[in-house]
């Protein structure tokens, strides 16, 4: 991954705000999940972490939030390349795997009593569509009796350049206005959606 760029930082500064979070996960996190969830204890966790790779994660924001008798965490990852990243499955298992070492490590967690959900989200918008596969179980190419002992995990993906004007128009929240922001062409078309 490249180095942020100042429209990343902005980007990355908008989702260190509580409410523009919650108004991602209403507009635009599966409703299911979103009526489970107590939007009054979001609270900043880490976003620092070093992978397996030990390459040092900076570029994440990551909150923690009540889910019933449990804690979600909500991995969020900004991604700003111009291309998709076929590897994407493979990044977002260690850097959900990094965010549980740090967790056991920070003694926030007791593997022996388990481990708290992740909903890992990437957030995109390159120019081209989202291709690649959100599960990296999809890409594994083994006989059937291997399958069980390979990793299985999925990230939710938000393209943002996928959701056309009248979804975005549907949701009344500040995310959806900077999404439709971002996928504007033409001035007119960024005023109108200022206005």
């Amino acid at each position: 991954m490249t180095d942020p760029q100042p429209h990343d930082t902005g980007y990355k500064l908008l989702f260190y705000h509580a409410e523009l979070v919650q108004q991602l996960l209403e507009g635009f996190a599966p409703p299911e999940l979103v009526i489970l969830l107590d939007f009054n204890t979001l609270k900043l966790a880490s976003g620092s972490y070093v992978t397996p790779a030990m390459k040092q994660r900076e570029d994440d924001v990551v909150w923690s939030v009540s889910m019933g008798e449990s804690t979600l965490y909500l991995y969020i990852l900004l991604e700003f390349q111009s291309s998709v990243d076929a590897a994407m499955p493979v990044r977002m298992m260690q850097y959900v795997a990094a965010l549980y070492e740090s967790l056991i490590k920070e003694k926030s967690v007791n593997p022996n009593e388990g481990l708290p959900p992740v909903f890992p989200i990437v957030l995109y918008n390159g120019d081209t569509r989202w291709q690649v596969s959100t599960n990296i179980g999809e890409l594994i190419n083994c006989p059937n009796v291997l399958k069980p002992y390979q990793p299985n995990m999925a990230y939710y993906l938000l393209d943002e350049g996928a959701y056309c004007d009248t979804e975005l128009n549907s949701v009344h929240n500040a995310v959806a206005t900077v999404f439709s922001l971002e996928n504007a062409t033409e001035y007119e078309s960024a005023k109108q959606r200022i206005d």
